[in-house]
């Protein structure tokens, strides 16, 4: 099996990107930070998500040959039965835990200054990274020959409501976030404002 332990050798990749684009925006320190913060995530996401990958032949064929997994496409139906297993379930781990990886990302995206911050473009950002990595995953289960993760359009509803709940985090911690990175909840720099006397 392929680690996910393999991606602290992209670290440094992720950090200059986040270095080039904070500079081409002539970002402060506190907007790197968002961006290294973001680029974090990314790597911790992939690493939870996609790996480990198997890559022995022997492996690979008792998978197939056991295919304990599948694919859900219908809407709600994993939290439905998750919801209908109770509390004490593990499918409802598994369903919370989709929740809370999102938050954080729904958190750093609203600290990017690009725009102005809105649920909507949240919302948006979490909804492509919920699929791409849903897709990475039927990618990679359709090459290997058998359901190595599951893809479910669950996961893209839960992570969504992650993203959401990362945003609302942001706006309950704005004022100080917005101190931080130095410019106002609105998202404009305050950079060159003249203070009041």
């Amino acid at each position: 099996m392929i680690n996910g332990g393999i991606l602290v050798f992209t670290a440094p990749f992720v950090a200059y990107v986040a270095v080039v684009v904070a500079r081409r925006r002539k970002a402060g320190l506190g907007v790197l930070l968002a961006y290294l913060a973001l680029g974090g995530w990314v790597l911790a996401a992939v690493g939870v998500t996609l790996f480990p990958l198997p890559y022995q032949r022997e492996l690979i064929e008792s998978e197939r040959a056991s295919q304990l997994l599948g694919n859900n496409l219908v809407p709600f139906a994993t939290i439905g039965a998750a919801i209908h297993e109770g509390l004490h379930g593990p499918q409802l781990r598994v369903l919370v835990a989709n929740v809370l990886m999102f938050i954080p990302f729904g958190f750093f995206v609203a600290l990017l200054p690009t725009r102005p911050p809105s649920m909507l473009r949240v919302l948006g950002a979490a909804l492509i990274a919920s699929c791409a990595i849903e897709l990475s995953q039927w990618v990679i289960s359709a090459g290997l020959g058998y359901t190595y993760r599951t893809t479910d359009v669950d996961d893209v509803i839960l992570n969504t409501m992650g993203g959401a709940l990362g945003f609302v985090a942001f706006r309950v911690a704005g004022s100080s976030v917005a101190a931080v990175l130095g410019r106002d909840q609105g998202g404009q720099a305050r950079v060159g404002r003249p203070r009041p006397d």
